[in-house]
């Protein structure tokens, strides 16, 4: 970007609220009370003032738009339009995207941010004129409340962090077409839930092994955001080689971010002859710190409010189970009583979120039976969180390891994995749950009429 001359600044002043908080308050989500976008911040051309300076040799002009928080640091990746134009792109690492040969005249600017509330700007440009605009954006109101604006150092003092390590690839190869071990078509490797590319990385090191045979080198392509896989490959020759990729400071992962933006690509078999490849790759990462700083994240809520724990799910279930055992053939099987006033083992979401920070869910289950079967227990199965970059397959539900029983009192303490918690910005759960019998016992013939005092409880980590 051309260098701009600081004596051609107008300041847009843009402010909602009363900056950064601390301590606990309400938790107010991102958007107005209605459930839709947060209002766009209007400021008038009448309300700012600007100075400016000629371009030398053109009647064209130019507009370079500064982002910033209200605490003045750059905000990156933020997206700036000139409305009714195509003039449009996101901010570098220092805030600042810069728009060339534009005509005089009025143009209306619209400015987009993660976690900031969107602003317009009218602007003037004169014949020749170089304008430079800087424009301090409010966090939205719900990422205020209770939270302090902060950086988030994923680094701890190290230059170098291994992400994951000798995670296995089922792959395999013959000419141009790839499948899994279950045959299906597949070329890209998904980092693993939580792998993230720290901000302030680097670069990016992939180490590739594998113990099967292969028609020659292995080309692996690397792609993230604005960083297309064609354009950034290595071409491994032997098992155990490393390779490093570069990454720029807007092609991290974001803050809170609960899945990989990043991915793998096994792009070909280098072979004059039929390629083919047998896996699996075993694949490790690792990154960089890079010179530049950190990030600045906004403010937002502490949801937990001070607590230690957060009610998830509490109701009342009523289940009737018909089973049927057969004696000639030793199978058995149950299912839901179509009777009036039983809700069987549907499924239902949490009505809390999972916070940032939840460690173990504390799922405890009060069995009151009318009419008692043989060797019976209730099994809490759960879907976590999907982080949306990663998967968009069907749910895949899983079956919590047999509980603890206390008389008709069942307990199941299941730990959560971070890349499963819900971000804070976000409304509503991802986890959905349901009880059901357990389904590899011996039963007897027989009616199970229950109710079922559940209760679900997030308990926070260190």
């Amino acid at each position: 970007m051309s260098r701009v001359s600081p004596r051609a600044v107008l300041l847009v002043a843009i402010v909602a609220g009363s900056g950064c908080l601390t301590g606990s308050g309400p938790q107010i989500e991102p958007a107005d009370a209605t459930g839709g976008p947060p209002p766009v911040q209007q400021v008038g051309e009448d309300e700012v003032q600007s100075t400016s300076r000629p371009l030398e040799n053109t009647t064209q002009s130019a507009l370079v738009v500064r982002v910033t928080d209200a605490n003045e640091q750059p905000i990156p990746k933020a997206f700036v339009s000139v409305v009714g134009t195509q003039a449009s792109g996101p901010t570098n690492i220092t805030g600042v995207v810069r728009f060339d040969a534009l005509a005089e005249g009025p143009y209306r600017l619209r400015i987009d941010a993660d976690k900031f509330t969107p602003a317009e700007v009218n602007v003037t440009l004169a014949k020749g004129e170089e304008k430079e605009i800087v424009v301090p954006l409010s966090p939205l109101p719900g990422l205020v409340e209770g939270g302090t604006g902060h950086f988030h150092d994923y680094w701890n003092g190290a230059t170098e962090v291994a992400i994951f390590e000798d995670v296995p690839w089922d792959i395999k190869c013959v000419g141009n077409s790839c499948t899994n071990a279950q045959g299906r078509a597949v070329r890209n490797f998904a980092f693993p839930p939580g792998a993230i590319i720290f901000p302030g990385t680097g670069e990016l090191e992939i180490q590739a092994k594998w113990s099967g045979t292969s028609a020659g080198p292995v080309r692996l392509a690397v792609g993230g955001p604005s960083q297309p896989y064609s354009d950034n490959y290595h071409d491994y020759a032997a098992s155990g080689e490393k390779a490093r990729f570069k990454v720029t400071a807007l092609q991290t992962d974001q803050p809170h971010a609960q899945q990989s933006a990043w991915f793998i690509r096994m792009y070909e078999v280098i072979t004059e002859n039929t390629a083919f490849f047998q896996g699996p790759l075993v694949l490790s990462a690792k990154v960089f710190r890079g010179d530049y700083e950190l990030p600045f994240d906004p403010p937002h809520p502490d949801e937990w409010k001070g607590a230690s724990r957060a009610r998830l799910a509490e109701r009342v279930l009523h289940y009737g189970f018909v089973c049927n055992h057969y004696p000639n053939s030793g199978e058995q099987s149950c299912q839901a009583a179509a009777a009036a006033g039983y809700n069987g083992p549907a499924e239902a979401f949490f009505t809390n979120k999972v916070y940032n920070g939840a460690s173990t869910l504390e799922v405890r289950l009060k069995l009151n039976t009318t009419t008692a079967m043989t060797a019976q227990s209730p099994a809490f199965h759960y879907v976590p969180r999907k982080p949306t970059s990663y998967s968009t397959t069907a749910d895949a539900w899983v079956r919590a390891p047999d509980p603890t029983a206390e008389g008709s009192l069942y307990k199941w303490d299941l730990p959560v994995n971070p890349a499963s918690w819900d971000p804070y910005y976000t409304k509503f759960t991802g986890w959905k749950y349901k009880i059901t019998l357990a389904d590899d016992r011996t039963m007897d013939t027989g009616v199970l009429i229950a109710d079922m005092y559940l209760t679900v409880d997030a308990v926070k980590g260190p």
